[in-house]
């Protein structure tokens, strides 16, 4: 028989998005409603919250890039987080934000990136 635990209690309001980053042997996950990523390590053998960015928006993924970082999908713009917070665009969509924005996007095996957009309506 397996116990439920709680381990981390961090209150989100929508939380999503959760991915073990093996290369930097951390856990991500998101609170989408205000757009937080958070970061959480294992520390004396438990997972502890070790970080976080609060972006003040809507966050629909954070994904690991090799170079380091985290790319991001928020409302209709594809962006680069860095480990220190700043944000660089990458790509916006050409859709009207108030009809679509993206929901969630994963990377393949071989690193492709990939998002999904939901209708607003």
């Amino acid at each position: 028989m397996f116990i439920a635990k709680l381990t981390l209690d961090t209150r989100d309001g929508i939380g999503e998005g959760p991915i073990w980053d093996s290369a930097a042997n951390r856990f991500l996950w998101l609170d989408t409603a205000v757009g937080v990523i958070h970061e959480a390590r294992v520390i004396d053998g438990d997972l502890t919250e070790s970080r976080r960015w609060n972006l003040g928006r809507r966050v629909a993924a954070a994904i690991p890039r090799a170079a380091g970082g985290l790319i991001i999908a928020c409302g209709t713009e594809i962006a680069m987080l860095g480990e220190a917070g700043e944000i660089a665009p990458f790509v916006r969509l050409g859709v009207d934000p108030t009809l679509v924005r993206l929901s969630s996007a994963k990377c393949d095996s071989q690193g492709r990136f990939g998002p999904e957009h939901s209708p607003l309506i």
